[in-house]
C-alpha cells in the first residue's frame, strides 16, 4: 500500500496515511474531520531521483567492467 500525505482544511495539520491505491478519503487524526485534502509527496520524488543516480551509476561500471573483461580476453 502507499502511502499517501493529506492536509487537513479545518486544522491545517499535516499527515501522512497508509492507505489502499485509489481512496481518496482520510480522516484528519488532529480534529477527526474528514475535510482533507491528497498532497502529492516529495518521497516519491527523491526516491525516484535515489533510484536514477545509483541504477544508473551501477549501470555504467557494470558496462565498464564488461568491456575490460571483453578487451582482456582479446588481448
Amino acid at each position: 500500500m502507499p502511502l499517501y500525505e493529506y492536509v487537513c482544511q479545518d486544522c491545517q495539520v499535516t499527515f501522512e496515511v497508509l492507505a489502499p491505491m485509489g481512496e481518496t478519503v482520510a480522516e484528519c487524526p488532529n480534529c477527526r474531520s474528514a475535510d482533507t485534502r491528497r498532497c502529492p509527496s516529495m518521497t516519491h520524488f527523491r526516491h525516484a531521483d535515489h533510484w536514477q543516480k545509483d541504477m544508473m551509476g551501477a549501470l555504467g561500471r557494470s558496462q565498464e567492467r564488461d568491456q575490460q573483461k571483453r578487451e582482456s580476453k582479446r588481448a
